[in-house]
């Protein structure tokens, strides 16, 4: 098996999660301090991790694009 020769992937799948909630709660500390300006959507959409639903997807991304163009254009304007 592929984790006999590489245990630090093995090490890394296992811990993905942990790592990623590490990432998250210091991406939103760092934006509560005002230190970093997250850009997202204002809404979720009704999507979720396992949403199936191509329009709920499409909306979401369309959302994002939008807020995310008119926030660059206020940084740079």
């Amino acid at each position: 098996p592929i984790y006999r020769k590489y245990p630090q992937l093995r090490e890394a799948l296992i811990n993905r999660n942990i790592e990623y909630n590490k990432q998250i709660a210091l991406m939103e500390k760092l934006e509560d301090e005002g230190k970093i300006k997250v850009l997202r959507p204002s809404s979720d959409c009704g999507v979720g991790r396992t949403t199936k639903n191509i329009s709920a997807l499409e909306k979401l991304y369309d959302l994002g694009y939008k807020e995310g163009c008119q926030l660059v254009k206020k940084f740079f304007a």
